[in-house]
């Protein structure tokens, strides 16, 4: 028999040991993780405004059933002749190779000592930037 104080123990250590995990995986490893997962989710997302469900985009691939539902667990690492093969059935495009350019902006920002760096991406977030460069106050 289960008590609360048996749930409350044992949920206590799945997060104990959750957080063991996630403290092992390097930031790459995340984004990498994080971005197939992202794939995964556009690809559905276009099956479903199609209307596809999986067995009719497996009749369309040429694949088992089992092959998309892996491709569509967030957990696959496609190669680039899949992600061309998918592109195509779909009509979707699922990477942007074109080369963008980048962009340089000067932020000054005066009369705060105390700002936190996260303040700062976040204002470079709000207008569309990305923090590249190490930041440097003069005050």
């Amino acid at each position: 028999m289960n008590t609360e104080n048996d749930k409350q123990r044992i949920n206590g250590l799945q997060d104990g040991l959750l957080n063991d995990l996630l403290g092992k995986i390097s930031e790459q490893e995340q984004q990498a993780s994080d971005d197939r997962m992202l794939m995964s989710l556009k690809i559905y997302n276009r099956m479903k405004e199609l209307g596809l469900n999986q067995t009719q985009f497996a009749a369309m691939a040429g694949k088992q059933v089992s092959v998309i539902s892996k491709w569509l667990s967030g957990t696959h690492n496609f190669t680039m002749e899949t992600l061309t093969l998918i592109s195509g059935m779909l009509n979707i495009r699922l990477l942007d190779l074109e080369e963008q350019p980048i962009h340089r902006m000067e932020l000054t920002i005066k009369g705060d000592e105390h700002l936190k760096p996260e303040c700062i991406d976040e204002i470079i977030n709000s207008v569309g930037g990305m923090a590249v460069a190490s930041q440097s106050f003069s005050l």
